[in-house]
């Protein structure tokens, strides 16, 4: 076997443990074990979302890159295989206390750059990465919204709340230079993020029928 699909099949199966890997923040919120959602389970989310809003917005935001959207939605938690699922409230409190607000980037970054090493497209997937935790691009802040919305939805329909203080400081992350770097979609996103944490409750899940369907 040639060594780069060695090393490619090398990060898949490393990728394989985030399916049984459960987001630790919600079971120390009080979610049980069985029904805490899974790293992997949370990046598919993120990627179903991105995909979706790329499709809302890129008419209007024409300048929208897919390809490293989807690349960003995919690879952002792949760190999380080697170091685990570490708690947000834990990783602030760390980074707070050393007053190094970007050490966990920089530590993801270094696995990331790791885990990658030898396959094609490493310093690509790597850059990803780094732009997403920058969060100063509209590729980043679309995927910084999809990952806020399916915590900010999961935390509704597990814990009937929302953590405002983790809203609050996804909103001025995507306000943050918007709209100088993103046409104004950051500015966009939180204020979208407030409409659907309010009307989260009134929209019910898509069921597959059409208007006219007979009732069962």
């Amino acid at each position: 076997m040639d060594d780069s699909i060695r090393s490619a099949v090398a990060v898949m199966k490393r990728a394989m443990v985030l399916k049984e890997l459960p987001r630790t923040g919600w079971i120390l919120e009080g979610v049980p074990r069985s029904q805490s959602d899974s790293v992997a389970a949370h990046s598919w989310s993120v990627s179903l979302v991105s995909l979706i809003m790329f499709e809302l917005l890129h008419s209007k935001f024409p300048h929208l890159r897919l390809e490293r959207i989807l690349a960003m939605s995919t690879m952002h938690d792949l760190p999380e295989s080697l170091t685990g699922e570490l708690c947000p409230e834990f990783k602030r409190l760390v980074s707070n206390t050393l007053k190094e607000p970007t050490l966990f980037a920089r530590i993801d970054r270094i696995v990331l750059a790791r885990l990658l090493g030898g396959i094609a497209g490493e310093q690509v997937l790597v850059s990803v990465v780094e732009e997403y935790y920058a969060c100063e691009t509209s590729e980043a802040k679309l995927v910084k919204f999809a990952n806020v919305l399916d915590s900010l939805f999961y935390s509704q329909d597990k814990l009937l709340k929302v953590y405002k203080r983790y809203l609050d400081e996804a909103k001025e992350r995507l306000r943050y230079k918007s709209p100088e770097v993103d046409d104004g979609l950051g500015s966009s996103l939180a204020d979208l993020l407030d409409d659907l944490v309010a009307e989260w409750d009134c929209i019910e899940p898509a069921s597959g029928k059409s208007d006219d369907s007979p009732a069962p």
